[in-house]
């Protein structure tokens, strides 16, 4: 008995952080988590140290807003909720077309720029040959500066008709002249000092001066015309058709 003693006052004399490796001794409250009925004892209420003391903990994330952009609000609802997908095809397919129909609307509009700024340069190549002093020469120049209001609204018959009015206007030929040989000289110049700069910026500044200078001539006709209205209606008919044109596009370089 006495040997037993001794041996029982050696293991917890000797060694006394033995139990404390083991466990640890932490009460629970009542009712008792089941993790703490497997790993503990029942009647001391502890754990093992390898068990942790802390449990991970859980967030319920709510539906935050999605950002306010055009695909956001095709396919969801405000609060971030999915849309219906066949309304979000229905209004995806209605969006591609929308911005297809603009897409061509542009390139429509470059290809008139374009083709207009080719069409002046090879009319230009003649600048040097002409005589501006003679109100003839001057006049047929212009006039075919111009021509490429026919390949927009303006009829040809209408624009012939135009150029025969102006040519017959005795009071105000003096200006009209100096109209004429004005634009000239500021297209030809504009085109000489473009070179390396974007076609499309000096087609719209191309084409703006020869509109101003036929704004003016137009002008000076309706002045001189009187009660002439055969001469005032064709004079209205072709403001009507330079007009629409510049109030919907505005020579603005679409991008």
């Amino acid at each position: 008995m006495l040997p037993l003693f001794r041996c029982f006052l050696q293991s917890t004399t000797l060694r006394p952080t033995r139990s404390a490796c083991c466990t640890q001794f932490q009460p629970y409250s009542t009712p008792r988590p089941l993790g703490a009925r497997i790993w503990s004892r029942k009647d001391a209420g502890v754990r093992p140290s390898f068990r942790t003391q802390f449990c991970r903990p859980y967030y319920l994330y709510s539906n935050t807003p999605r950002p306010a952009s055009l695909g956001s609000r095709i396919w969801f609802r405000k609060d971030g909720t999915p849309r219906s997908k066949l309304r979000g095809l229905v209004m995806g397919l209605v969006y591609a077309t929308w911005t297809t129909l603009l897409a061509l609307e542009a390139l429509d509009y470059e290809h008139y720029l374009l083709s207009t700024l080719v069409y002046i340069q090879r009319v230009d190549y003649d600048y040097t040959t002409v005589e501006f002093a003679e109100f003839s020469e001057a006049m047929t120049y212009f006039e075919d500066l111009c021509g490429y209001f026919c390949n927009g609204d303006v009829l040809p018959e209408l624009l012939a008709s135009f150029f025969r009015d102006i040519v017959a206007l005795e009071s105000a030929r003096e200006t009209v002249h100096a109209t004429v040989r004005d634009a000239a000289r500021a297209v030809h110049d504009l085109l000489a000092q473009s070179k390396g700069a974007d076609a499309t910026e000096t087609a719209v500044l191309v084409i703006t001066i020869l509109d101003e200078a036929m704004m003016g001539l137009i002008e000076l006709t309706e002045e001189a015309s009187g009660d002439e209205t055969d001469k005032m209606l064709r004079i209205k008919r072709l403001k009507d058709q330079m007009t629409p044109k510049e109030a919907s596009k505005g020579y603005e370089v679409l991008g």
